[in-house]
C-alpha cells in the first residue's frame, strides 16, 4: 500500500526514534501494488476541519511556470538545516553511548531518516510537457553527503543491552540541541496548514476536477494530481535510470492537463495568499520560533564541528 506522506512539510524537529530498529541490511523490496493513497486531512477528498481559513480574494491567478515568493519561506529552516539537526542528534547519541561504555555502538543503528526525508515536496508542481514526454517525472536532487552517510549502514543490529541504554542517550542527545524542547508555533506547521487550506479552496477543487476530466479523456483514471507521480510502477525509479514508455506517456498527458486547466498556477496563487494570511495572524510567534530554531542549529553545528 502506498501512503501519501507530507514529506518536507512537517515540524522543525527531525524524526525521532522510539524503538531501535535499524539492521545491517535494508529490507527487501516488494513488487508493484495497486495505487492506494491515504489522503491527509484537508485534501479535497477528506472532511474539512472546523477552523478552516476563509477563502481569500485573488486579484489575479498566475501561471504554473511563474516563480513565486512564498511568504513563510524566510522563517522556516531549510531542509539542509533539518539534515544538520538530524546528523547532530545522531552524533550526540553516538557520543553518549560510547561514554556509557557501549563502545561497539555504530552510527546508523538508530537512524529514522534517509536522504529523501530532507527533500521539499509540493502537492502539485509544474511539469513541462516536452520534457515530461522525454524524461518522465522529475527526480529530486539528493544531498550527496547525506547519500554517502546513509549508504554506510551499521555492520549489525543493536544488542539487547544497547537497546536498553539507547533511549536515555537519545533523550540526552536531543536535550543538548533542543533548548527549549518545543516550538509554540512552528513555521513548517503553518506551511502545512497553508498547503492543506489550498486543497479545501473551491477554486483548487474546480481545477482538480477539470484536471481529472482532462486525464479521463486520455484514458487515465487517477482521482488526484498527487497520484500519477506516486504510481508504484515508477515512484521508486532512481534518477540514473531512464523512465519507461508508460511513465513518459503518463507524465506528458499529466503535464498537458495541468497546463490546460492551470492547475499549478491556481495552487501557487492560493499558497501565497494562505501563507500571507497565516503570517499576518502569527507573525510574533513565527519570529520567536525563528530565534529558537537558530539556537538549535548553532548547538547542532557545534556538535558536528567537534566530531
Amino acid at each position: 500500500m502506498l501512503v501519501l506522506a507530507l514529506a518536507g512539510c512537517g515540524e522543525e524537529l527531525p524524526p525521532r526514534t522510539e524503538l531501535v530498529v535499524a539492521t545491517a541490511d535494508p529490507p527487501s523490496s516488494l513488487g508493484p501494488s495497486p495505487v492506494m493513497i491515504s489522503l491527509p486531512p484537508g485534501h479535497p477528498s477528506a472532511s474539512p476541519p472546523s477552523d478552516a481559513l476563509p477563502e481569500p480574494e485573488l486579484p489575479a491567478i498566475g501561471r504554473g511556470a511563474d516563480p513565486v515568493d512564498l511568504p513563510l519561506s524566510p522563517y522556516k529552516l531549510p531542509m539542509s538545516a533539518m539534515a544538520e539537526l538530524a546528523l547532530a542528534v545522531e552524533q550526540a547519541e553516538f557520543d553518549c553511548m560510547r561514554e556509557q561504555g557501549h563502545t561497539g555502538w555504530e552510527k546508523g543503528m538508530s537512524r529514522s531518516w534517509d536522504p529523501q526525508s530532507f527533500v521539499e515536496h509540493e502537492f502539485y508542481e509544474h511539469l513541462d510537457p516536452a520534457r515530461a514526454a522525454e524524461t518522465g517525472y522529475p527526480r529530486p536532487a539528493l544531498d550527496p553527503g547525506l547519500v554517502k552517510k546513509a549508504a554506510a549502514r551499521p555492520s549489525r543490529g543493536p544488542t539487547r543491552e544497547e537497546s536498553i541504554a539507547y533511549p536515555e542517550c537519545e533523550k540526552a542527545a536531543r536535550a543538548r540541541i533542543y533548548v527549549p524542547a518545543d516550538l509554540l508555533m512552528g513555521p513548517r506547521d503553518l506551511v502545512t496548514n497553508a498547503k492543506l487550506a489550498t486543497q479545501r479552496d473551491s477554486r483548487m477543487r474546480a481545477a482538480v476536477d477539470a484536471w481529472r476530466v482532462c486525464m479521463g479523456r486520455q484514458g487515465f483514471a487517477y482521482q488526484s494530481p498527487i497520484m500519477p507521480p506516486l504510481d508504484p510502477r515508477w515512484e521508486s525509479r532512481p534518477a540514473d535510470r531512464p523512465a519507461g514508455e508508460e511513465e513518459r506517456r503518463t507524465a506528458r498527458v499529466d503535464a498537458e492537463c495541468r497546463e490546460k486547466v492551470n492547475l499549478v498556477g491556481v495552487y501557487k496563487t492560493l499558497r501565497v495568499a494562505y501563507e500571507a494570511e497565516l503570517l499576518r495572524r502569527n507573525r510574533d510567534a513565527i519570529v520567536a520560533a525563528q530565534k529558537v530554531t537558530a539556537g538549535w542549529l548553532d548547538r547542532a553545528r557545534a556538535i558536528l564541528a567537534e566530531s
